[in-house]
Parts: structure tokens; C-alpha cells; sequence
């Protein structure tokens, strides 16, 4: 059983040990898109990273990075726009994270009960049976969770399910890891948010950009309707003042024409009058051609009246013509203007009842809705709408590297329930002890699937190196004890049957059997050189080493081999040997080869594997290679000789080390000198 104050106990010394190694981030103003949060970033971020910001509890976050964009997912918010979080790729700080969680559990809590582990050495078909699993659970309608500390692991069981047959659409089934796989990506909760998001954010689009254009024709209108408003009082002004100008000349005509007639009279009166042209004939035409004169300056004056009021009525016309086209396009203005009220109305009606929508969609707990979800164990243990979830079974695969607090946590995403008896039946295409294993996982709630002779988890302790094999002693299985709650898979279907001999009889008590047919030929091979073992940046490199791998790759590149892996436990050696890769990938393009530490080939296999010993002889031993059959140098070679489907190649100073070795006290119980010795006599004989 699991002891919680054992876990904190073990985590409080990890997290005292362990090197902080932080890289900080800062992302600003990300916008909620379902359950994944958007944003964007220069630097290419991708991982899981702990996310801290102001009002929210730190949290692990799985950031996927794409030209320039952040897709966030597993933050625990509904607002729709976080303006800024801090982000640290830090193991220190995760296993803080996990550590605080696990102590709010309740004192003597039993979070995992009745566990059943399948027990699967290397190439027996593990994913092939969590697959089956999970195709059985959704069928019998439970909610499944698959977790493992590895993305490939996880992305390895989604690949191999069938979704149209299981009935599952994406939103029905989610996967949170990084993946590469186009059919995978459909399901990453981005894109399902996205999917559903994707149409409202359309008519949200052409909405927003409607109404850029509404409110435009909208100051165009005011802005018109005020010119033309002044237009149209200033036409009315020039037409009142022309009506003015008429009415003054109308009546200077007027006064001319009275004046014209007065003189006419005037002249009439003094041709008729007899006594003045009698006794005035001598003034008489003086004052006859005084009057004439002013009769004709009365006529100008007429004339320039009659011309002006001529004019007048020209530009009064033109004025008045020019009001009412004024007056027209005021008319015509204001109902634009009206228009686009109503538009614009209408038209924030619908994009408020778009955001409703959306806002619904984005307060969907996906997870929660979701029938599948395939996750990191570190998601899992503290993405707090996976753990909310509810889910009637949770596997998890590669459980030898989880480590017990994170695992304890990601358990707590199960429901508790009483689990429903099922009929066992045998599956096709498995074999018993598979058929078995599926059988007894669909009446268990805790499924832990791997292998105690593999890798375990990752820290600087050797507390939290313990793994839940160990904590259930499962290993007994290894020497033909009955262990309740588990199954050993036995027969391996990857491997040349000499690797498999090998490493059953070394690391498995001779259980494990070989599902291939011997094809006679040799499958294990030692390439003697003797190169120098230094050390570099906390590393170890070995140029000699690294030379004589590029010679055995390109034999095997020249033989037509195209599926080839090289090992090594170092870091900066995996690095060296990667470069000199790079030459041979341009020339053989569809080669799939890669150079990487014993980590990055967990759960992967290749056609040829070159296992880079890098150490020699002449100096002291590393700790890496330190231990028995039981000890991690063990699971290190186990994994690195299994990852080889056809061929293994040891490359490295062999017989320097193995004389070396034999020199050393009680040689014959180490690791490596057992598996040299188990290598060089299928090798040779």
C-alpha cells in the first residue's frame, strides 16, 4: 500500500537535492480559446513549464509552440484574457508543485486502491494491450485516462486505436501531448476548441469587420450631415439675401419708372399750356430740355434697375437650385445615417449574442465531457480539470519511470466507484497472457502497466527513485512467484531471439520467450576500440568511440539498412555522435537514424542499434556502470540492448574494460560484466 508521508518524505529530500536549473519566460495577454489558452511569442517555448500569475495558484502547463504562437493548455481559469504569466522549465519547481498538492490529501487517504499491473518486458505487446483495453472500456461506456511520463508512450496508444470503430469524435476524445502525428492532432484540445470555436470566431470576424465599416458610414454620415447642415443654411442665406437684393432693385425700378412718368407729364403739361408758350416762349425750351435731360437719365437708371433684377433672378435661380440640392442630400445624409444606426444596432445585437456563445463553449470543461483522454503524468497529476474528470479507469504506461508523487496525484482524477464484474473472453490477435491482462484490467480502477527492470524515474535521490513496482514488490514475478493483481507478459515479438535469450536470462529469471523464428543468423556483435573517455560540461565524450560508430553506421547505411539508433548514456556523447549523423543524412535522406542517451529511446526500437559504451579503460569506472543485474546500470543496458530489433552492436574499449573488471572485487555480480560476458559468448560462438 502506499504511504503518503512516505512520498512527502522522499519529495522534501528530492526537492532539497535537486539542482534548480530555472529558465524563466514571460508571455503576455493570452486569450482563452476552449480550453487551451493562445498567445504570442518570439521565443519557441514547447514542454511542460510551471505557470505562476498574480490572483492564480501556480500550475503545470503543456505549451505547444507554432511559428510564433503559444497554445497553452491546462490552466485552470475561465477569464477570457490573462495579461501576463511567468513560466519556469524547472523539475525542482514542478515536484514543488506536485509536493504542496499531495499534502492537502486527507491523513492515511488510500488514493490508489486494488491496483493491477501488467507487467511488460520489452517488445510483448504493452500498447497493444492498453489499446485493447481502452477499445473494451469505451465500449462497456467507462471513462478511460491513459497517462505516462513519456509523450511517445501516450502518442504510441492513440495511434494504435481505432476511433471510427470505437465511435469517437474529436471533444469525445482529447490528447494533451506534443505529437507530430497529422491524424493525432485533431484530437489535441486546441484544435478541438478551435473546431468549435472556429465558426462563431468566423461570424465574429465579419461582424467586427462590418461594423468598422458601420460605424465608419456612421462619422462619414455626421460628418456630411454637419457640412451639408451648413451647406444648406448658408444656400438659404445667399437666397434670402438675393430676395433682398430683388426687392431693394424692384423698387429703385419702381421709383424710376414713377419719376419717368412725372417727366413725361410734365413735358405734356408744358407743350399744352398756351399763356407760357405766349409769355414764357423765350424759357420755355431751357426748361423743355432740362426735363429731357433728366427724363433720359431717368431711363438709365430704369434700364440699370431692370438689368440688375435680370441678374438677380439668374443667381436666385442658381441659389435656389443650390438649396434644394443641399436640402436634398441633407435628406438623403439623414437617412445613411439612420441606416447605420440600425445596422449598427442589429449588428452588436448579434455579436453579443456570439460572445454568449462563444463564452458558453469556453466555460466547457472539455475533459470533463470527454470519454478518452490521453495525457503526461505531470498533466494529469495537476492540470486541475483532468483531475476533476472523473474517470472509472486510469492506466498508466511506462510506470517503473513515474514517480510516486506524481502518480499518486494523477490517480486522484478517478472516481470512486464500485466496479462492475465483466465476463472475460479471449481478444483477437492477443495472446493469453494479453487476453488475460485486458481482462483484469476492466474490473480494476488502477491499471499500472511496464516493467521493474527498465528505467526507472528520473531524480537525484534514491528515495524518489523508487518505483511502484518496488512499493508493490511485483518484482517477485521475475522468479516465478504468484503476485496477486498482476500478469507477466512473456512472449517478445520484437526482438532477434539472441537478444531475447540474453536479456531473459540475465534480467528476467528466464521467463521471457521469444515469439520470432530463429532466421540463423548472429544478432549480437562487439566492435573493439580503443578510443579516450574524458570528461565535458558535467559529461563524458569519446571521439575514438564516436569515430568507430560513424564507420559501422555507414556499413550499415551502404547495406541498404535504413532503421539505425545509437546509445549512449551520455548526453554530450549523443551530441558528438549527432553531428557526425548529419553528413549521413544528406546523402541517405530517407534513412530514419538518430543518436540520444538511453532516456530518449525509451518505448522505441530500430531495425540496427549501436550502443556507444563510451567509457575505457585506464580510469576509474563511471558511476553510471556501477551496480548488479538489479541495479540501475542493469536497467541501462537491459533497455539499451531492447531497443534492437534485428542487430546489436557494442562499440568501445571491451576488452580494455572487461580485463579492467576482472580485476575489480566481487566483478562477477556487476551489470556490465555479466552482459559483456552474455553479449560475447552469442557474439562469437
Amino acid at each position: 500500500m502506499i504511504n503518503i508521508e512516505n512520498i512527502l518524505a522522499a519529495s522534501e529530500i528530492e526537492i532539497a537535492t535537486a539542482t534548480k536549473n530555472i529558465k524563466g519566460h514571460r508571455i503576455v495577454n493570452l486569450v482563452k480559446e476552449g480550453d487551451v489558452y493562445r498567445a504570442l511569442s518570439k521565443q519557441k517555448v514547447d514542454g511542460e513549464f510551471l505557470l505562476s500569475a498574480y490572483g492564480m495558484e501556480d500550475q503545470v502547463v503543456s505549451i505547444e509552440w507554432d511559428e510564433g504562437v503559444c497554445y497553452i493548455s491546462g490552466i485552470n481559469s475561465e477569464v477570457e484574457m490573462i495579461l501576463a504569466v511567468s513560466i519556469q522549465k524547472d523539475e525542482s519547481a514542478l515536484l514543488r508543485a506536485v509536493h504542496e498538492k499531495l499534502k492537502g490529501l486527507k491523513a492515511g487517504e488510500e488514493v490508489v486502491k486494488d491496483p493491477f499491473f501488467i507487467v511488460g518486458p520489452p517488445g510483448t505487446g504493452k500498447t497493444k494491450t492498453i489499446s485493447q483495453i481502452v477499445e473494451e472500456a469505451i465500449a462497456m461506456n467507462k471513462k478511460i485516462l491513459v497517462v505516462s511520463p513519456t509523450n511517445m508512450a501516450v502518442e504510441n496508444v492513440f495511434e494504435r486505436l481505432d476511433f471510427e470503430k470505437m465511435g469517437l469524435e474529436p471533444g469525445m476524445a482529447l490528447l494533451t501531448v506534443r505529437t507530430e502525428n497529422e491524424s493525432l492532432s485533431r484530437f489535441a484540445p486546441k484544435a478541438v476548441a478551435q473546431s468549435k470555436i472556429k465558426p462563431i470566431n468566423d461570424e465574429l470576424e465579419l461582424l467586427e469587420s462590418a461594423m468598422v465599416e458601420i460605424l465608419k458610414t456612421k462619422r462619414d454620415s455626421d460628418s456630411i450631415l454637419s457640412s451639408l447642415s451648413s451647406e444648406e443654411e448658408r444656400t438659404a442665406i445667399s437666397l434670402s439675401n438675393l430676395q433682398k437684393d430683388e426687392y431693394k432693385a424692384k423698387d429703385t425700378l419702381k421709383k424710376a419708372q414713377a419719376e419717368f412718368n412725372e417727366l413725361e407729364n410734365r413735358l405734356k403739361l408744358l407743350n399744352s399750356n398756351v399763356l407760357i408758350q405766349t409769355v414764357a416762349g423765350a424759357f420755355l425750351g431751357t426748361k423743355l430740355a432740362e426735363i429731357e435731360s433728366n427724363k433720359v437719365l431717368t431711363q438709365g437708371a430704369i434700364a440699370s434697375s431692370e438689368t440688375l433684377i435680370a441678374d438677380i433672378e439668374s443667381k436666385k435661380a442658381i441659389a435656389a437650385k443650390d438649396r434644394g440640392d443641399a436640402t436634398q442630400k441633407l435628406l438623403d445624409a439623414k437617412v445613411l445615417s439612420s441606416q447605420a444606426d440600425s445596422s449598427k444596432k442589429a449588428v452588436e445585437s448579434r455579436i453579443n449574442e456570439l460572445k454568449k456563445e462563444k463564452e458558453n463553449i469556453l466555460n466547457l470543461n472539455l475533459f470533463g465531457s470527454a470519454k478518452l483522454v490521453g495525457a503526461t503524468l505531470m498533466a494529469a497529476a495537476l492540470n486541475k480539470r483532468i483531475n476533476d474528470a472523473e474517470f472509472d479507469i486510469i492506466v498508466i504506461d511506462e510506470a517503473s519511470m513515474a514517480s510516486l508523487p506524481a502518480l499518486v496525484l494523477a490517480c486522484k482524477a478517478v472516481k470512486k466507484s464500485d466496479v462492475p464484474l465483466v465476463e472475460a473472453k479471449a481478444y483477437d490477435g492477443l495472446y493469453q497472457a494479453q487476453s488475460d491482462a485486458v481482462n483484469a484490467a476492466l474490473v480494476s480502477q488502477f491499471v499500472f502497466v511496464g516493467d521493474p527492470k527498465q528505467l526507472s524515474p528520473i531524480a537525484k535521490t534514491k528515495e524518489m527513485r523508487t518505483s511502484i513496482f518496488e512499493t508493490y514488490g511485483i518484482e517477485k514475478i521475475f522468479k516465478g512467484e504468484i503476485v496477486n493483481h498482476a500478469i507477466l507478459l512473456d512472449i517478445n515479438f520484437r526482438n532477434h531471439p539472441d537478444i531475447v535469450e540474453l536479456s531473459s536470462r540475465l534480467f528476467y529469471g528466464g521467463l521471457l520467450k521469444s515469439g520470432r523464428e530463429h532466421n540463423g543468423k548472429k544478432a549480437l556483435f562487439i566492435r573493439n576500440k580503443k578510443g579516450l573517455c574524458s570528461q565535458f560540461e558535467g559529461s563524458y565524450v569519446n571521439h575514438g568511440n564516436a569515430d568507430a560508430v560513424n564507420e559501422q553506421v555507414l556499413s550499415a547505411l551502404t547495406k541498404g539498412r535504413r532503421s539505425i539508433g545509437v546509445i549512449t548514456p551520455y548526453r554530450k556523447q549523443a551530441e558528438n555522435i549527432n553531428i557526425r549523423l548529419d553528413k549521413f543524412r544528406e546523402t541517405y535522406p530517407d534513412a530514419d537514424m538518430k543518436a540520444g542517451t538511453v532516456y530518449k529511446f525509451q518505448g522505441q526500437e530500430k531495425g540496427i542499434v549501436l550502443f556507444d559504451i563510451t567509457a575505457s579503460s585506464g580510469a576509474e569506472l563511471p558511476k553510471t556502470y556501477a551496480g548488479d543485474i538489479d541495479s540501475e546500470a542493469g536497467k541501462l543496458l537491459n533497455v539499451a540492448m531492447t531497443r534492437a530489433e534485428d542487430f546489436f552492436i557494442l562499440v568501445g574499449d571491451i576488452d580494455g574494460l572487461e580485463k579492467q573488471l576482472s580485476h575489480t572485487q566481487n566483478h562477477e555480480t556487476l551489470a556490465l560484466w555479466q552482459w559483456i560476458q552474455g553479449i560475447k559468448e552469442l557474439a562469437y560462438n
